[in-house]
């Protein structure tokens, strides 16, 4: 019962549960995991710690190198396809504008296109991330009716945050730091 509950937090449905966006988050992650097997194993101890010291620099390493791209140029402004990126955005203040659906399985009526359009054409969006298998004739609809009212060629990259052509997380997170290098 929600009566007499306006102003009253929601209850978890607009959680962004892509923590593994953010480096920091499996960072910490990780350490908490690792000393979660070392109870559970502590002959494994050496190896454990071996292998968690060696993420967390391979992560670090690709964080230094990120942040520095990013800090060196201005950010173009972004939309995503859906709203699961905000602690990729947010970790490295990148220009997210807006998500084009927040949630992927239910469908976008015209007013919204339309208010994502005039989005798209004032901040000047550079490009929409999306991830494999989304729906492409939406994004497609989308910048077609930019391009007839606007000169903003807006380009549609991908980002695998699921970690379908990933080895690991390092690669995972090297992939989608490589694609964000695309859009300019």
């Amino acid at each position: 019962d929600h009566e007499g509950h306006e102003d009253h937090e929601d209850h978890g449905e607009n959680i962004d549960m892509h923590f593994w966006l953010s480096s920091e988050n499996v960072k910490s992650f990780a350490t908490a995991l690792s000393k979660k097997l070392i109870l559970s194993f502590p002959k494994h101890q050496n190896k454990i710690q071996s292998n968690l010291n060696a993420l967390i620099l391979e992560i670090t390493v690709l964080d230094d190198a990120f942040k520095e791209k990013v800090q060196s140029k201005d950010q173009p402004a972004f939309m995503v396809f859906h709203d699961g990126f905000h602690y990729l955005s947010d970790q490295y203040q990148l220009n997210e504008v807006a998500a084009i659906v927040s949630d992927p399985s239910q469908s976008t009526g015209i007013k919204t296109l339309l208010e994502l359009k005039a989005l798209i054409i004032d901040s000047s969006v550079k490009c929409i991330f999306v991830e494999p298998g989304f729906n492409q004739g939406l994004v497609d609809t989308l910048i077609e009716s930019v391009l007839e009212e606007s000169n903003n060629k807006v380009k549609v990259l991908t980002w695998d945050v699921l970690g379908n052509n990933s080895q690991n997380y390092p690669e995972l997170l090297g992939g989608i730091y490589d694609e964000y290098a695309l859009c300019d």
